[in-house]
C-alpha cells in the first residue's frame, strides 16, 4: 500500500513508477508532455457513483487526461495528503463528488486556490459547481406514489448539512404540501454515513409511526438495501405493507427484492459536464457562476412501488 505523507516535494517510487504509465503525447516541436492527472472524490459505498465514476474516466481519457479515484471516506481521514498532490502539481485539479467534507473544509481547499469543482454540491463563492434539478425529482417521486393513491408518505433523508441533503428534503416537504398531503411530525428520518444500518434505523423510525405510512421516498438508491432490511426487521414486506422509491438509479436496483423504482438523474451529464469546467478552472478560464442541468428526472417504476393496502 502506497502511503501518501503530507509536505513531501518529492516523488515517490510508487508514484513515479505510476506516472510513468500516465498516457503522454508528443507535441508539434516533438517534446513529450504528461497529460493531465485529475482527481474525482466519491463515496465508493453508494452504488450510483459506479456511473459517475464511468462518465469521468470516459471523459478524461477522450480528453487524454487520467482520473485517480479517491474514497470519500479516505479523503476526509487524508484531506491534507490530497491537498499536497494539488499543491505540488502532482495532481491537476479536483472533482468533489461527496457530501461528506464539510463546508469549512472545502472553503480551506478553496481558499489556498487549488483547482477544485464539486459535483451535485453547491456552496456559493466557494468553487464552481456543477448540479442536476433534485427539486424536480422529488417531485415525480412524490406524484407517482399520489397517483398510486398513497396519502401517507415518509422520507428518509441524508446525513449532514450540505445543500443536496437540504435541497432535497426541502423538495419533498414542498411535493408532499403541493399534492395537499399533511405530513404529521416525525415523517422525515435522518439516515447515516452508513448506507446499511442508518437507513435500517431510519426505516424502523418512520415505520413505527401510528399511523404507519404506506409509501417512503429514500433521499438516494444508495440506502435502499438498508432500508428493505428495516422494513424485515419490523415484520413487513414491501411493497404489499410500504412502497418504496429512491433518487437515482444503479444496476443493483433491478436485483433488489422487490426491485427497485427509481427517479432516474442525469449522473453521466452532470459528470460530463463537471470535468469539461474542472479543465476550464486548471487552465485558468472563466468559470464564474454554478452551473445547472435542466434535463427532466425520469420514473423508472418497478416492483416496489403499488398501491397502498386496502384496510
Amino acid at each position: 500500500m502506497t502511503v501518501l505523507r503530507p509536505h513531501r516535494p518529492t516523488r515517490t517510487p510508487a508514484f513515479r513508477a505510476a506516472e510513468a504509465h500516465l498516457p503522454q503525447h508528443t507535441s508539434r516541436h516533438g517534446r513529450r508532455s504528461r497529460f493531465r492527472l485529475l482527481g474525482l472524490v466519491v463515496n465508493l459505498r453508494y452504488p450510483e457513483n459506479l456511473e459517475v465514476i464511468a462518465e469521468a474516466r470516459r471523459r478524461g481519457a477522450r480528453s487524454g487526461c487520467a482520473i485517480l479515484i479517491a474514497d470519500a471516506n479516505d479523503f476526509v481521514d487524508r484531506r491534507r495528503a490530497y491537498e499536497d498532490l494539488l499543491r505540488e502539481r502532482r495532481m491537476d485539479g479536483l472533482l468533489m463528488g461527496t457530501l461528506m467534507p464539510t463546508t469549512d473544509a472545502i472553503a480551506e481547499i478553496a481558499r489556498q486556490n487549488l483547482p477544485l469543482v464539486l459535483v451535485n454540491r453547491r456552496i456559493p463563492g466557494l468553487a464552481p459547481a456543477v448540479a442536476f434539478d433534485d427539486e424536480s425529482a422529488l417531485y415525480v417521486a412524490v406524484r407517482h406514489l399520489v397517483d398510486l393513491g398513497h396519502t401517507r408518505i415518509a422520507y428518509i433523508t441524508g446525513p449532514g448539512d450540505s445543500d443536496t441533503v437540504h435541497r432535497r428534503e426541502t423538495a419533498f416537504r414542498l411535493a408532499v404540501a403541493n399534492a395537499g398531503l399533511h405530513l404529521p411530525a416525525d415523517s422525515i428520518a435522518v439516515s447515516s454515513a452508513d448506507p446499511l444500518a442508518g437507513p435500517a434505523r431510519a426505516m424502523l423510525q418512520v415505520l413505527s409511526l401510528n399511523p404507519r405510512p404506506t409509501a417512503v421516498v429514500l433521499w438516494t438508491v444508495g440506502d435502499a438495501a438498508g432500508a428493505l432490511h428495516g422494513v424485515r426487521e419490523r415484520g413487513l414486506m414491501a411493497p404489499r405493507d410500504v412502497s418504496l422509491v429512491a433518487i437515482n438509479d444503479a444496476p443493483l436496483a433491478s436485483y433488489l427484492i422487490p426491485a427497485l423504482t427509481v427517479v432516474r438523474m442525469p449522473l453521466a451529464e452532470v459528470t460530463g459536464r463537471a470535468v469539461a469546467r474542472l479543465f476550464d478552472v486548471v487552465q485558468g478560464r472563466p468559470t464564474r457562476g454554478d452551473v445547472f442541468i435542466r434535463t427532466p428526472p425520469e420514473l423508472v417504476q418497478r416492483a416496489s412501488s403499488v398501491p397502498p393496502p386496502q384496510t
